[in-house]
């Protein structure tokens, strides 16, 4: 492998063994033989990488715990996390992810922008139905009502109401979601 000069990881390792101090004293150590063993290496052409997100998903799928406890998925374009993420497949119950991953990108953020834009937006007291819509199609919403702001949304939609009060946002409100409401929309 150190021998290899057309290979990259080689041609560094041998400046480091003539430019380090250390290494012109002492011998390399080498603890490994796994470059010289042999491998089971699959290729796959997909197109896009949204469908290299789910492929990689239905491959994780397939996996035993065991066998999950021993994969890493390396990431060559890391905008490609929030789609693996959301490709994961019920089996895989943990991450690890050792990236950096921008707030800008988590979809708490967007919830969050959206808010604010809807509550900065000056009027007489209603909400725009668009408005609504956005927040109450959220992830994060439509998970913590448990359906209640999908049946709001189809209100809205049934009733054709462009502008939307206080009072009809909070009608039939279940309890134990109206304190969250009264946070966003009040």
């Amino acid at each position: 492998f150190l021998k290899d000069e057309q290979h990259d990881v080689s041609l560094f390792l041998r400046q480091y063994l003539k430019s380090w101090p250390y290494y012109q004293e002492k011998p390399l150590n080498i603890v490994s033989n796994s470059y010289s063993g042999s491998k089971n290496i699959s290729m796959v052409g997909v197109p896009k990488n949204i469908g290299q997100a789910k492929y990689m998903g239905e491959l994780l799928a397939g996996l035993s715990p065991a066998e999950l406890q021993q994969t890493a998925v390396v990431l060559g374009d890391e905008s490609l996390l929030l789609p693996v993420l959301n490709s994961l497949p019920p089996n895989v119950e943990e991450v690890n992810i050792t990236m950096g991953f921008a707030l800008k990108n988590a979809p708490a953020t967007f919830f969050f922008e959206q808010l604010l834009q809807m509550h900065s937006t000056p009027g007489d007291g209603t909400r725009y139905y668009k408005d609504l819509m956005l927040i109450l199609s959220h992830p994060l919403i439509q998970k913590i009502t448990g359906g209640y702001s999908h049946r709001l949304m189809e209100k809205l939609r049934k009733e054709n109401l462009v502008y939307v009060s206080r009072e009809e946002t909070m009608a039939g409100i279940p309890e134990n979601i109206k304190r969250l409401f009264e946070i966003c929309f009040g």
